[in-house]
């Protein structure tokens, strides 16, 4: 993600984005509560609108609960670098190398627990909606690397998993997407 490419919408795409991680991490740990009760909560699908931020329309948002537990460590913790910026957009700083790399990660861990884009006006990538696309071009690996982690039934039918890599050495693992559940 690029600060030149949302310019003045920075800041209202980095609430969005911290908003809806936040919203995600709290279902976890309603789900997490509720785990010891009788009754499983289900995640509910979110309606969101965003008129004049969003590129394209977003299909009602649902966290997929096992992507959210693989990546839940992750999001928690860049949800806690970027509360700084949430909290006060005045922090923003265009010449900052790391904060768009946080707001871009972010987006990506969105993305993959609810299946589909999220591209905000002004940016040239598909609209919001449709399928994520994990894109992976490599010249040389080693070890273990993985597209997608753990994707429910009905958003692994929205995921497109493109992985080009050169040469690999012996004892690695490419994966796609490790676990439809």
């Amino acid at each position: 993600m690029s600060l030149a490419i949302l310019g003045a919408s920075l800041p209202s795409a980095l609430t969005f984005l911290f908003d809806r991680a936040n919203k995600v991490l709290d279902e976890r740990a309603t789900r997490r509560r509720s785990a010891d009760g009788d009754e499983a909560i289900q995640p509910t699908p979110d309606v969101v609108q965003a008129p004049g931020l969003l590129q394209g329309e977003l299909a009602p948002l649902t966290a997929d609960p096992g992507a959210v537990e693989e990546r839940q460590a992750e999001l928690a913790g860049i949800v806690g670098l970027l509360s700084p910026y949430a909290r006060n957009p005045d922090l923003i700083d265009e010449n900052d190398p790391e904060l768009p790399t946080l707001v871009g990660r972010l987006r990506g861990l969105l993305e993959e627990v609810y299946g589909q884009r999220i591209t905000f006006v002004g940016e040239d990538r598909e609209p919001s909606g449709g399928a994520v696309r994990v894109n992976q071009v490599i010249d040389e690996h080693s070890g273990n690397l993985t597209g997608i982690g753990r994707i429910s039934k009905e958003t692994s039918k929205a995921v497109e998993v493109d992985q080009r890599i050169g040469r690999t050495q012996s004892g690695s693992e490419v994966t796609g997407v490790s676990e439809i559940s």
